[in-house]
């Protein structure tokens, strides 16, 4: 019996060449078989069948089997079909029930999709098929085995294990893809069979129109998830759908067109040039504020997108355009909303032939275990089919650092990055939209250093690129957010809470619209809780924000002067700073009155020189009250760090690691202390690399007058610094000079920090020549080595803290004595010249009014390292004791108190 006499294959015409060829031969082999008397029966007939989906495996395994059973090669035509997984989930007892069932009639047993038998998902898959691959040879004479699934998948199921799968399937048919013109062939054989013929196509079955369309569905030829037939009928119900739609409009304006006709628009759907402007997405696209290179960059990609429909009308080659994109930018511009309306525009052009957006984060693909993550970002790249798949934060998909290291020993990270590089295409036609968006730096920094093929899917050079606000975009949307929760505010209160906004903006994390929402949400309650200090009769019924609303120290700038004074009312000798900063909120003052913008006159780099403990770090702090409250930085807050923690491990490093640092500094002071060791080194030290990036970084526009910059160290050294580096001396033309405080100074510290402590000065300041008793041993203090200034002398004050706590008895008076005053002073300031290796004299230790008797009353003290032979000479000589005083010992003769 011939294969024609078998009946007519589903799509036969397009398929002849592969498949019929297979049946001409198995034809010929069962005639030559007749002839010399060969039972082709025993040679069994297994067959893997590879290719795409809808290529017609399942229609030729059903008339296959038809054909073996006319030609007497089987039994039946039965034909028992399953697929790989409902195999692998049955486990071995499920296949063996199939093969048991059919053991009597023989039949065909159709395995589809079979590749899944070894699949990562279904464990058991694997046992399936060995047990399978084993019970083959012992069934073949009754039942013929078809396997099928795609070519990839297949080749492993062939070389899966040490089975001759090649003795057990002698046969092998590959199902090609539709090309364009067969796939016109099916949409009019389905046209027919749907609508029995009935259904007339404007330009004809095969006609300009179909062609297009058809090819569009094309375009997805040699992907692992092209349907082949099963598109085109998709491509159908599409068609059908839009002419529902379109017949639906046409009765409600009562100009329904023939129910039995498919348009050009219901084939091809809307021309993008009309369909852009009735699009409700691009509109609201167009109020959103600001975004102006957003919208240029969607505007030119819908150029595209037209000129492409125009080449497909004349049949040319389309231009190369993708529509996943990445979109860069800071928080708070709009990436999310844009993504949605980017989306919706889409598909109301036609692009896409849902619209929908779905929203994820790395953390959403991440999975527990390996394999997890490439399954979790393949499922939500199948669902976006027809979508727009948004990952946000995608940056968190690369965990290495920024030379490129690190991301290799995270594979379920690396995992989502890969599978989103091999299922991407980025072709013409694709009815998918993905969208990476994140921070510029971060994005940049993983398209540089991960899988080089995801940013050849998501090219930097197409970024839609989002910007920070400018103030009047901001203003716009903190008056459009007022509008919409029907609030309102006075003018004054807007300027102030412009001011808040602008501060906000020097931060390196400024939200953008999002700072908008929560400062609304501050002056709602700010409001609640000054409207509820006014009796209930009282209470507007208009919520109307005021000035303080906003900001509560809205007027801080006014009581600037005052404020500064006070600020600095704690340290003494600061006359020519304050008098410095004052001039600063004068300027600042009289410029923001006249709405001119002080920063270019007001200097923000500072260079510190003076020994330690004269209060470079402490102006520091208040520095940045003092330019907070000019409003020229976001927070009164300081940065603190020395030149070491900027300088790298190696060639390199410094550069990016001073750069983190300046990043976390913005929009407050950044103090390096000890600033002169960046002068080590010379030109080829990593310090240098410091240097370099700090003169490049204060020029950048990013941080130029939204941060305050001060070097400190000592002065000679600063002087080298800073003479090594003409472009660094030039970006710190403000010099501060700190000198060693004078000893009256520091008894004046040292009574402002006692005082601090809540115990009065006593003998400080009631008894007669106090002052000058302390003055004269703070003098000796002061010429000490390594003396700290008003670092040292708050040890001090600590020191006579403590003595006086501890010299407190039941119910006594927290005040300063004599005793514990210059005991304390005495105390350390013996160790601190025995330290230095200063001489230490009896006045030191006791005081004249403590010595008593005349010259051959000697008194001699030895610390343990050097004196102590001395002390026993002058033991054996003179009679006397020896007393403790600290560390040191002192021998006093007879006679000496």
């Amino acid at each position: 019996m011939g294969f024609r006499e078998v009946g007519t294959w589903q799509y036969s015409k397009e398929k002849e060449n592969g498949v019929k060829e297979h049946i001409r031969k198995l034809e010929a082999k069962v005639k030559t078989s007749e002839m010399q008397g060969v039972d082709l029966k025993c040679e069994g007939f297994g067959t893997i069948l590879t290719g795409g989906s809808g290529t017609g495996k399942t229609t030729f395994a059903n008339q296959y089997a038809a054909y073996l059973h006319a030609a007497g090669l089987v039994s039946t035509s039965t034909v028992k079909s399953t697929t790989g997984i409902y195999l692998a989930d049955g486990g071995i007892s499920r296949i063996k029930n199939y093969i048991e069932n059919m053991e009597r009639d023989g039949g065909i047993l159709f395995i589809d999709d079979a590749h899944f038998l070894l699949s990562s998902d279904h464990s058991s898959g694997i046992k399936v098929l060995d047990y399978l691959l084993q019970t083959i040879p012992l069934h073949s004479a009754k039942i013929a085995f078809i396997l099928a699934g795609t070519e990839k998948g297949m080749r492993k199921v062939i070389g899966h294990g040490g089975h001759s799968t090649a003795t057990m399937f002698q046969y092998l048919i590959n199902f090609e893809d539709f090309k364009d013109e067969e796939l016109v062939g099916i949409f009019g054989r389905v046209i027919k069979k749907k609508w029995d013929g009935k259904m007339i196509v404007e330009g004809g079955e095969a006609g300009l129109f179909v062609r297009v369309a058809t090819r569009r569905v094309g375009r997805g030829r040699g992907m692992e998830r092209f349907g082949n037939a099963r598109a085109v009928e998709a491509l159908v119900g599409r068609v059908w759908e839009r002419q529902v739609v379109r017949r639906a409009a046409e009765r409600e304006k009562h100009s329904a067109t023939d129910s039995n006709i498919f348009t050009k628009e219901d084939i091809l759907g809307p021309d993008p040039s009309n369909a852009v402007l009735n699009s409700p997405a691009w509109t609201q696209l167009q109020k959103l504020t600001g975004l102006e290179k957003v919208k240029d960059s969607i505007l030119s990609l819908l150029e595209l997108v037209k000129a492409n429909y125009q080449r497909e009308m004349e049949e040319k080659p389309l231009l190369k355009v993708s529509l996943n994109r990445l979109f860069l930018g800071p928080p708070g511009t709009g990436k999310t909303l844009v993504a949605k309306i980017y989306g919706q525009l889409l598909a109301e052009i036609g692009i896409l032939s849902k619209g929908e957006v779905l929203l994820r984060n790395p953390s959403d693909l991440i999975g527990q275990y390996i394999g997890d993550s490439e399954a979790n970002t393949k499922a939500a790249l199948n669902a976006a089919i027809g979508n727009v798949l948004v990952i946000d934060e995608a940056y968190m998909m690369y965990s290495g650092g920024s030379d490129g290291t690190g991301n290799e020993s995270d594979s379920y990270r690396q995992g989502i990055m890969d599978t989103l590089v091999g299922e991407i295409q980025s072709t013409p036609g694709e009815d998918r939209c993905v969208l990476l968006l994140g921070y510029d730096t971060a994005m940049e920094e993983m398209l540089q250093n991960s899988n080089p093929g995801l940013a050849r899917r998501f090219p930097l050079a197409d970024a839609f690129r989002f910007q920070n606000f400018t103030a009047q975009e901001l203003e716009s949307i903190l008056r459009s957010k007022l509008a919409d929760d029907v609030l309102e505010a006075t003018d004054e209160a807007i300027r102030v809470a412009m001011d808040v906004l602008e501060k906000a903006s020097q931060r390196a994390n400024f939200g953008n619209g999002g700072e908008v929402e929560n400062l609304i949400s501050k002056a709602k309650t700010n409001y609640q809780s000054r409207a509820s200090t006014l009796p209930i009769a009282d209470r507007p019924k208009e919520w109307i924000f005021l000035p303080q609303d906003f900001d509560p120290s809205f007027d801080r700038q006014k009581s600037a002067p005052s404020n500064l004074r006070k600020l600095f009312a704690d340290v003494v000798g600061c006359e020519s700073v304050i008098h410095k900063l004052e001039t600063y909120q004068r300027v600042a003052l009289a410029m923001k009155s006249r709405d001119l913008d002080p920063r270019e006159y007001i200097p923000t780099n500072f260079v510190f020189k003076g020994p330690p403990g004269t209060g470079k770090t402490t102006t520091a702090r208040k520095l940045a009250s003092v330019y907070y409250d000019m409003g020229l930085l976001a927070e009164p807050s300081v940065v603190e760090c020395s030149a070491s923690d900027l300088i790298g491990k190696y060639i390199g490093h410094s550069g990016p690691k001073t750069a983190k640092v300046f990043e976390k500094a913005l929009g407050r002071v950044l103090f390096i202390d000890e600033a002169y060791r960046l002068a080590d080194g010379g030109k080829c030290s990593y310090a240098s690399e410091v240097v370099s990036e700090l003169v490049d970084l204060m020029t950048k526009e990013k941080y130029k007058g939204k941060i305050v910059v001060v070097l400190a160290g000592y002065e000679d050294e600063m002087n080298g610094l800073l003479g090594m580096n003409p472009g660094l001396a030039s970006r710190f033309p403000e010099e501060i000079c700190f000198a060693n405080l004078s000893p009256e100074t520091c008894v004046e510290i040292l009574n402002i920090k006692i005082r601090q402590a809540g115990i009065g000065l006593g003998f400080l300041e009631y008894v007669r020549g106090a002052n000058a008793e302390v003055t004269a041993l703070m003098k000796k203090f002061v010429a000490t080595k390594g003396w700290g200034n008003a670092r040292d002398v708050e040890t001090l004050a600590k020191g006579i803290c403590r003595g006086v706590f501890a010299s407190l008895g039941a119910g006594g008076e927290l005040v300063c004595t004599r005793d514990v005053v210059v005991g304390v002073l005495r105390g350390m300031l013996g160790e601190r010249m025995k330290r230095g290796g200063d001489c230490v004299d009896e006045e030191t230790v006791w005081g004249n009014s403590r010595i008593r008797g005349t010259d051959n009353r000697k008194m001699m003290m030895a610390d343990r390292r050097t004196g102590q032979r001395k002390l026993e000479r002058v033991k054996e000589k003179l009679p006397g004791e020896v007393k403790k005083v600290g560390e040191l010992e002192v021998f006093l003769a007879s006679g000496m108190q």
